[in-house]
């Protein structure tokens, strides 16, 4: 059963949140994930559920899509262990700012690196892309889905974006 959410609001107590707008990116060619794609280095490490690459990432229907505008929220997610996780967040790669996962619940595995789409039919220059992440519920637990929307290079700026969504896995 494929579960579509669009969601719309602002940063919520228990909630989850996409805060912030844009910036400056560094071009990432349509269908290219960008890179890096973490930032905790420790989220890359396969021991602690880092996609490998999943051949089916992208292949296989995901059983819930979260599609999140510039003023998200959305209430507390649960997946069933099994359920695959689509998480839709908009950018835009001539603004040299990317998204990066930051935390996310230890039973939820990053099936692959996330990959851009065009958001739109628009073949201008600067035209918005939507990050596709994908992720995989492999055990019970819970814990908060957390991105953020920055130029790497600055590491003591503020994110100019932040996604966060508390998510509980159910054993089914």
């Amino acid at each position: 059963m494929l579960q579509a959410m669009t969601v719309f609001g602002l940063l919520g107590l228990g909630g989850c949140a996409l805060l912030g707008g844009g910036g400056d990116e560094a071009p990432v060619a349509v269908g290219d994930a960008p890179r890096p794609a973490f930032a905790d280095p420790e989220l890359m490490d396969q021991s602690r559920g880092a996609g490998a690459g999943d051949p089916s990432a992208y292949t296989i229907d995901a059983d819930q899509v979260l599609t999140v505008d510039d003023q998200g929220r959305c209430e507390p997610l649960v997946l069933t262990t099994g359920e695959r996780l689509s998480l839709l967040l908009p950018g835009n790669p001539s603004t040299g700012y990317l998204w990066q996962l930051d935390d996310r619940p230890e039973g939820l595995r990053l099936l692959s690196a996330p990959r851009a789409d065009e958001a739109s039919d628009s073949d201008a220059v600067g035209a918005p892309l939507v990050y596709d992440w994908r992720f995989e519920a492999m055990r019970a637990g819970q814990g908060s889905l957390r991105l953020i929307y920055h130029r790497p290079w600055e590491e003591q700026a503020e994110p100019a974006g932040l996604f966060i969504c508390p998510i509980e896995i159910r054993a089914n």
